[in-house]
């Protein structure tokens, strides 16, 4: 499977604390979100898709990785721009989704991304 659908919006996400940043592909409609990074085969080291989902959500959000072909790390990133939850080296094929609260914005990035870059709950996170 190829990846055909890239979304033609990108944002620099930025994590002062730590100096991380991360060039991301936005997913802001319905058909983009859905499309996800399925189907990519690879990322690069600062590299990601970042969800936007609609205000108002009151449900945990559900992420899925039944389609992917490489393993994630997924920050979940709460209204106040901290992150709230973060799921570590989400391995693809995996076929229960990945729970999450209900936020805002979700951030996926390469597995361990998090962790190199000493990403913690309540940190920061601002866009350019």
């Amino acid at each position: 499977m190829t990846y055909h659908s890239q979304p033609s919006k990108t944002a620099r996400v930025l994590f002062p604390r730590t100096g991380t940043w991360v060039e991301a592909h936005v997913a802001d409609t319905e058909p983009a979100r859905v499309q996800g990074l399925h189907g990519r085969s690879s990322l690069a080291s600062n590299e990601g898709m970042l969800f936007r989902f609609p205000d108002g959500l009151v449900s945990p959000l559900a992420m899925t990785m039944a389609k992917m072909l490489i393993p994630l790390d997924i920050v979940f990133v709460g209204p106040d721009m901290t992150i709230r939850h973060i799921a570590r080296r989400v391995l693809p094929g995996r076929e229960r989704p990945v729970l999450g609260p209900a936020v805002p914005w979700v951030l996926e990035v390469p597995h361990d991304f998090t962790r190199r870059h000493r990403l913690v709950l309540g940190d920061k996170m601002e866009l350019s």
